[in-house]
């Protein structure tokens, strides 16, 4: 029997020649490891799946379903999955088409049930792309525990950022900043009632316009001002 989608698959076994890693332009903060995220991993696959003139998509839902987990203790949890339509398209018209499961958190909070679905979506997409090209999670050779901060060796100290410095050179702490921010704002023309998130940001913007030695300057003034009773 004569094999179907011919071009197609030849084109296919091309692109995932042609596969490398997707930028980690990621960072999971409690794992302390740099990741690729979803949009990195699809403008990868899309220039890859562009150049052999393959296109990717997943439709869907198409339908969802449940089942029942048993965990320790004979409890039972529901759990949730959507069904996609993997597609993969060549420009000469020849289309293959596979099923796509992935599970639905619906316990998350803070979320709707459509905002769950999407994201459960973004994950199964993002996953389908990662097998279709064989995109490498790692480069040849590299440590992978090196690179997910996770070995036992000596690690290299962060390095402080430019706004944790100006803080300490300033004297400011978490239970002056409110104050001496209010300070700022009312004699140096920053940014009007800076918010707790917003005050870095507001102190960068003094450190731009006036620079760090008047922002010392001006938070000495406000603590002698404070021990004045001003």
């Amino acid at each position: 029997m004569e094999p179907t989608n011919k071009t197609l698959r030849a084109a296919l076994v091309k692109a995932q020649q042609d596969t490398r890693c997707a930028a980690k332009d990621g960072k999971n903060t409690h794992g302390r490891y740099a990741y690729s995220s979803k949009e990195a991993i699809s403008w990868l696959a899309k220039d890859i799946l562009q150049d052999h003139g393959l296109a990717f998509s997943l439709r869907g839902p198409v339908a969802m379903s449940e089942a029942t987990e048993t965990t320790g203790g004979d409890r039972a949890r529901p759990l949730h999955f959507g069904h996609w339509l993997g597609v993969l398209t060549h420009e000469c018209g020849e289309q293959e088409e596979w099923p796509v499961l992935w599970a639905i958190d619906y316990a998350q909070k803070g979320m709707t049930s459509e905002q769950r679905i999407c994201a459960a979506q973004s994950y199964a997409y993002k996953n389908e792309l990662l097998v279709l090209l064989n995109i490498p999670r790692e480069l040849p050779g590299q440590d992978i525990d090196r690179m997910r901060n996770l070995d036992t060796g000596p690690q290299e100290p962060a390095k402080p950022s430019p706004y944790a410095q100006m803080v300490k050179q300033a004297g400011i702490t978490a239970a002056n900043a409110g104050d001496v921010m209010a300070y700022l704002q009312a004699n140096f023309e920053l940014p009007a009632k800076p918010q707790q998130a917003d005050k870095s940001a507001a102190l960068m913007a003094f450190d731009a316009r006036h620079g760090l030695a008047n922002l010392i300057d001006a938070a000495a003034e406000w603590k002698a001002r404070q021990e004045v009773g001003e």
